[in-house]
């Protein structure tokens, strides 16, 4: 079966059934786009395909396995948004895509079959690797997240290399319009074409057809000079259009930037913790705070639920959780709650890892009635 998706085969009938509309479409991907891109559409299919069989055998963590191939169908659907984007690319940056195409192939391959030894352990055995059961869950999930961003950001690349081809064509408008230049000499005009007429130099005839040839000349001369301002007219509209390319090349450019440096924060802080308490010892509006240990010390840990949650719906809580990440790691005071990292690899929620505070709420400490002897530099 994995020789023929690699060849490009058609899907088979259990395939499509368990694909269903999505599988018309990924079989019409491949005629519509660029190679390499073509190559590995198929492949892709044939993994999401074997994906969701195997998650029709999953007898217990049906919902983590259920979220797997959620995963791969909105992966699917992005890919009628990329192979459209990359008609008429550089194949190098076709090749880019078809890379990251190919290793989303490969992750749902491994899922496929993870979820087939999954689905063939008996109950002891559940129970004995349920913990590492439910950290490759996590893993799988957070890979092909990954690669469904990664896919994004290729998009994004897309479009910056679209609006440089636009740039382009737009430079070699102006370079045509500065090729155009005008012989304002009329009179020397005049003369010439009067000679070519048979003229007699001097004559009243020869002034007389001077002047009118002249007046022609100045109207046509004026006539050009209309042209030139438009042209003139047109290269500062073409200039206007050529700083909005750069501005939004340069926005496009620092968002693409400033979501690499969220995520390698992801992964330069990504830690392991020791325990964690099952009951939450505090709760605010945007999740609950646990008890746990990290490298010998009690850490509070803030949990963010994803239980639930859309793929778009998550993308938007992780960019938050991101987002306040790269503030707080920044921030370094006696004064401030320290942050030692975070927990992305659960499925089910996100963890921010702080500092304990062991004195009680803050509010209430201030509030207190001893706390007359707190002076006022302790207070800010």
């Amino acid at each position: 079966a994995a020789a023929g998706a690699a060849a490009g085969a058609a899907l088979t009938t259990s395939q499509m059934d368990i694909l269903g509309p999505l599988s018309g479409v990924l079989a019409a991907l491949p005629a519509a786009a660029p190679p390499p891109l073509n190559m590995c559409l198929m492949p892709f299919a044939h993994a999401l395909a074997e994906l969701g069989h195997a998650v029709r055998r999953v007898r217990f963590n049906k919902e983590a396995a259920a979220l797997l191939q959620r995963r791969g169908v909105e992966i699917a659907q992005k890919l009628q948004d990329v192979v459209k984007a990359t008609q008429g690319l550089p194949t190098g940056q076709v090749e880019a895509v078809a890379r990251t195409v190919t290793a989303i192939g490969q992750a749902l391959d491994e899922a496929a079959k993870f979820l087939q030894q999954f689905s063939q352990k008996g109950a002891f055995s559940k129970l004995c690797s349920g913990t590492l059961d439910a950290r490759r869950f996590g893993l799988l999930d957070k890979r092909l997240c990954e690669l469904s961003n990664e896919l994004g950001s290729a998009l994004d690349l897309q479009q910056l290399a679209l609006q440089a081809q636009r740039f382009e064509k737009i430079e070699g408008l102006i370079q045509l319009l500065g090729q155009q230049t005008v012989n304002a000499n009329n009179q020397a005009a005049a003369q010439r074409a009067a000679i070519l007429c048979g003229i007699p130099k001097g004559s009243a005839v020869e002034r007389e057809e001077l002047s009118a040839l002249g007046l022609k000349l100045d109207r046509i001369a004026a006539d050009v000079s209309t042209v030139i301002d438009q042209n003139a007219h047109q290269q500062e509209s073409l200039d206007e259009v050529k700083e909005m390319v750069a501005a939004k090349d340069s926005k496009l450019r620092g968002r693409a930037l400033a979501r690499q440096d969220k995520e390698r924060a992801l992964n330069d802080f990504e830690l392991e913790l020791e325990s964690v308490e099952e009951v939450p010892f505090a709760a605010g509006a945007s999740g609950e705070v646990f008890s746990g240990q990290y490298q010998g010390d009690e850490v509070a840990v803030k949990r963010i639920s994803l239980i639930g949650m859309t793929a778009s719906g998550r993308a938007k809580v992780l960019k938050a959780f991101s987002t306040e990440l790269a503030i707080m790691v920044k921030l370094r005071s006696p004064r401030i709650v320290s942050v030692y990292g975070v927990v992305t690899t659960d499925s089910s929620w996100l963890g921010l890892v702080v500092e304990y505070c062991g004195g009680g709420d803050l509010r209430e400490a201030l509030d207190a009635d001893d706390a007359a002897s707190i002076d006022e530099a302790q207070r800010r």
